[in-house]
């Protein structure tokens, strides 16, 4: 993908104290790729670094994946999720490119483990709330998938976490404060702020100009790459709409399949309404299918 380039040259420019020039978004993600390049001495150096941190990435959101099944990592069950999401083949083609998708969908993952495989209570919401603040500084799309879902989670807590509507709503606040923090001072003693400022205004004009073309292409890739993960995701949404149909309200649990299909429904709204829905968005599709389908196989 071309946008390896720009990110691996913006992270020199970083290192070179050239931060003014920069003509993409320094996201978090440019954060780490800083770091790791700082020693680079020629663009083979650079892009070897850069994709070892993304094949890192790759194999944290595997786990990351399983897990978020609800599985125990070691046990047989959870071998067996292991080995499933590590088949994904648009994971094969997207999941280790040095792109900021790569750290979204780990923050996405995590986000989900915390709010429903492990709930903790306040502690579970203030991450939350920090993750949906730092994801925000990783990819700008990250609004149209964090907004519902922190939305429905503090409206309708899952039973596993103890404590009252308004103190999970005071820990993700909390949470939410503390990561726009430590970003904004970050930014400020680094001295990319107003920087990063103009990247985002940047990628906003970009989001509403022209060039858009509708999903039909990307989507049709899972026809031949996922069949079986397609057909089990749309038979657990059409269980999932039968259920609805027939017990209504009764049907809205935390115990069945319906956050998995509600976070499935969240990541295929996003596909469709992205003006420019490249084949590497199914990054923030397929993982979100795989857990609905392991849900309700």
């Amino acid at each position: 993908q071309v946008d390896e380039c720009p990110n691996i040259y913006v992270a020199h420019l970083l290192n070179t104290g050239q931060a003014n020039t920069s003509f993409t978004a320094i996201t978090l993600f440019i954060m780490p790729l800083m770091w790791l390049t700082r020693h680079a001495v020629d663009s083979a150096d650079l892009f070897v670094n850069g994709r070892f941190f993304a094949l890192e990435l790759f194999w944290l959101n595997i786990v990351l994946l399983t897990l978020a099944t609800g599985e125990k990592l070691f046990s047989r069950r959870g071998l067996i999720a292991l080995a499933g999401a590590a088949t994904l083949a648009p994971l094969w083609d997207y999941g280790f490119e040095i792109r900021h998708d790569n750290l979204f969908l780990s923050g996405m993952l995590l986000l989900w483990c915390v709010l429903r495989v492990r709930p903790e209570g306040v502690q579970s919401y203030f991450i939350a709330g920090a993750m949906a603040v730092l994801l925000e500084f990783v990819a700008f799309k990250a609004f149209v998938y964090v907004i519902p879902i922190s939305f429905v989670f503090l409206l309708y807590p899952p039973p596993g976490h103890k404590g009252t509507r308004a103190k999970l709503l005071v820990g993700w606040l909390i949470g939410a404060t503390v990561a726009f923090l430590l970003v904004r001072i970050g930014y400020g003693m680094t001295g990319i702020w107003d920087v990063y400022l103009q990247g985002f205004r940047n990628i906003s004009k970009a989001a509403g100009g022209s060039g858009r073309f509708p999903p039909w292409s990307t989507l049709a890739r899972l026809l031949t790459q996922t069949p079986l993960l397609l057909a089990l995701a749309i038979s657990g949404l059409v269980a999932m709409a039968g259920e609805l149909w027939q017990r209504r309200k009764a049907a809205i649990t935390w115990t069945g399949n319906m956050p998995e299909a509600f976070l499935l429904l969240v990541a295929l709204g996003a596909l469709i309404i992205n003006p420019v829905p490249h084949p590497y968005n199914l990054l923030h599709l397929v993982p979100y299918a795989y857990l609905l389908a392991w849900r309700y196989g």
